[in-house]
C-alpha cells in the first residue's frame, strides 16, 4: 500500500517526485524491474522517505510505472502533436483530481508522449523509422504468426516485439523508449486500420500497389484489434452489475439507431457484425470496450430467428417485417437482424437454384446449342452467305 508513504504529504511534492522520474521512465521503458530499482532512490530522496520504507517506496513505483503505461496506451498514444497534447491533458485532468497520484502519473505520461511526438516529428526519428520498415516488411508475416500464437496477447506485448526489432535493426541506445515510440506508431495506425466499418474497403496484406508501411499496418490490424478485445475483455471483468448494464443499456440506445449499419453486416459472420457495433460504439482511438458478451446472443438468437421463415421473396420479407414493427412490444434489433438473415438466406437460396438449373439444364435439346465444335462450324456455316 502506497497510502501511508503519500499521507502528508503536498499534491505539489507528490507531483515534483512523479515528474522527476521522466528520464529514469524513458530509460528504462520496457522494464519494470529497472524502473523500479532507480525511481525508488528518487521518491526517497524527493518525498523524504526513510530508507527502513524501501518496500513502500518500491510499491509505489511499480505502480506509477503500471499507470503512465495505462494512461499512454488508452488515452495519449494516437495523439500526434503537442497541441492535441495540451486539450486532452485539459479534458483528463478534472477526471484525476480526486488522486494526487494519478494526477502526477497523467503528467508523467504526458511529458512521456511529448517526448516520442519531438521525437517522430524530429529528422532523426523519420530517418529511423525509413529504416524499420523495410525489415518489418520482411519479418511482418512471420512476426504476426508468432504473436497471434498467443491467445491472451496485449497490446504492450505488441509494442515489446516491435521494439525488439527496432532496437536489431537501430542498435541499442541509453533511450529504449525511443523504439517504444515507433512501435507505438505503427500500433496506433493498425489500431485505426482495424476499428473501420466493414462496409470500409479493407486494404489486403499483400496488396502489390501498396506501400511497405500500408502492408505491414495492414498485417498488424487482426492481432492487435486481438489484444484490445484482450483488454477490453480483462476490464470488463472489473465491473460491477450495475456498470454492466448500464453499458448494455448505452449499446442498445446506440444500436437501435444504428441498425442500418449493423444488420446488413450479421449474415457475414459473428465477427463482422461485432465490428460494424465496435466501430460505431468505440471509433477511433476510443478504447475498444467489450460488447461481445451482449452480441452473441442477440446474433445467435436473430440468425435462428423463425420469423420470416414462411417468407418466399424479399418483398414478402420487407412486408412482415413493417407488420411487426409496428406492433407493440417487438424488439427492433433483433427484427431488424432476423431480417437480414431473411434475405441473406434468401439470395444464398436462389443462387443456388440458379447454378442448380446451369448445371442440369440440357443446352443442346432446350436451346438448340451446338454439342460440339463441329456442330459450331456447320452451323456458322450455313448462317453466312456464300461469296458471289
Amino acid at each position: 500500500m502506497t497510502e501511508p508513504l503519500l499521507a502528508g504529504k503536498s499534491r505539489q511534492l507528490i507531483l515534483s517526485a512523479v515528474k522527476s522520474l521522466h528520464p529514469i521512465l524513458l530509460k528504462t521503458w520496457g522494464n519494470a524491474a529497472a524502473f523500479r530499482a532507480a525511481a525508488a532512490a528518487v521518491l526517497m530522496q524527493v518525498l523524504g522517505s526513510e530508507k527502513n520504507n524501501q518496500n513502500e517506496v518500491g510499491a509505489l513505483a511499480d505502480q506509477i510505472f503500471a499507470i503512465v503505461g495505462q494512461i499512454r496506451a488508452l488515452q495519449l498514444r494516437h495523439l500526434q502533436n503537442v497541441h492535441q497534447l495540451q486539450q486532452a491533458l485539459k479534458t483528463l485532468e478534472p477526471t484525476v483530481t480526486a488522486s494526487p497520484l494519478r494526477q502526477a502519473s497523467l503528467v508523467l505520461a504526458a511529458q512521456v508522449q511529448q517526448t516520442a511526438i519531438n521525437y517522430l516529428s524530429s529528422a532523426e526519428g523519420e530517418k529511423a523509422y525509413q529504416a524499420l520498415i523495410p525489415v518489418l516488411e520482411q519479418q511482418r508475416t512471420a512476426l504476426t504468426r508468432k504473436l497471434a500464437e498467443n491467445e491472451n496477447l496485449t497490446l504492450e506485448q505488441i509494442e515489446t516485439a516491435l521494439m525488439a526489432v527496432s532496437a536489431a535493426v537501430l542498435g541499442k541506445t541509453d533511450t529504449p523508449f525511443l523504439h517504444a515510440a515507433l512501435a507505438g506508431k505503427l500500433i496506433e495506425k493498425a489500431r485505426q486500420l482495424a476499428r473501420l466499418h466493414p462496409s470500409k474497403s479493407e486494404t489486403p496484406a499483400d496488396f502489390a500497389n501498396n506501400s511497405a508501411e500500408m502492408r505491414i499496418v495492414a498485417a498488424l490490424a487482426d492481432t492487435v484489434r486481438n489484444a484490445e478485445l484482450n483488454e477490453a475483455r480483462a476490464r470488463f471483468t472489473t465491473l460491477n452489475e450495475y456498470q454492466k448494464g448500464a453499458r448494455y443499456e448505452a449499446l442498445r440506445t446506440l444500436m437501435m439507431k444504428q441498425t442500418n449499419q449493423i444488420a446488413p453486416h450479421a449474415p457475414e459472420s459473428f465477427e463482422k457484425m461485432a465490428q460494424a457495433v465496435e466501430s460505431i460504439a468505440y471509433p477511433y482511438p476510443a478504447p475498444l470496450e467489450w460488447v461481445r458478451v451482449f452480441l452473441k446472443p442477440l446474433y445467435t438468437n436473430a440468425q435462428q430467428s423463425s420469423t420470416f421463415d414462411k417468407c418466399r421473396t424479399e418483398s414478402s420479407v420487407n412486408h412482415r417485417y413493417q407488420k411487426i414493427k409496428a406492433e407493440k412490444g417487438a424488439n427492433p434489433i433483433m427484427l431488424d437482424l432476423a431480417r437480414a438473415f431473411a434475405i441473406s438466406n434468401l439470395k444464398v437460396a436462389q443462387s443456388e437454384s440458379i447454378q442448380q438449373f446451369i448445371n442440369e439444364v440440357d443446352l443442346v435439346t432446350e436451346f438448340n446449342w451446338p454439342a460440339g465444335l463441329d456442330t459450331l462450324k456447320q452451323q456458322l456455316q450455313k448462317k453466312t452467305p456464300a461469296h458471289a
